[in-house]
């Protein structure tokens, strides 16, 4: 990928990743609100709630429909925001292996072999697929 794909794609992870947009994309998951009902819900003042709902807006996060004199925002991508959460609330193991194991999978690699993917180590020490290790 060329740089300015990843530089986007940290611009967008950063522009997720503050506190109180993931409480507004929380709140949002449950259903569309108005601006008055985040700003209730989280305790936060309406122009701090608008900013963080324009930014989230900026990525295509959040929309909004008007209601009267009132703007009630929804989540465009609710899938994003489910996977998010997931993603940040998973349990993912760490997997930690020798400086011989590392060694040996680079060298399977270079033969063209299963190159050590999908590969971790056991609670007895032997190196397993992740699909099959006890």
């Amino acid at each position: 990928m060329k740089d300015l794909d990843y530089r986007k794609k940290a611009e967008i992870l950063k522009l997720l990743s503050h506190p109180t947009r993931l409480m507004i994309m929380h709140e949002l998951s449950k259903g569309a609100k108005c601006v008055a009902d985040i700003q209730d819900l989280l305790d936060i003042r309406q122009s701090n709630v608008s900013q963080h709902l324009s930014a989230l807006r900026r990525i295509d996060v959040v929309d909004f429909y008007e209601d009267g004199a009132q703007r009630c925002y929804y989540l465009t991508r609710p899938k994003l925001v489910r996977e998010l959460f997931r993603f940040i609330s998973g349990s993912y193991p760490v997997v930690i292996r020798s400086r011989e194991d590392v060694h040996k999978e680079g060298l399977r690699r270079m033969k063209g072999g299963e190159g050590g993917r999908n590969l971790i180590r056991s609670k007895k020490g032997k190196l397993c697929k992740i699909s099959t290790c006890p």
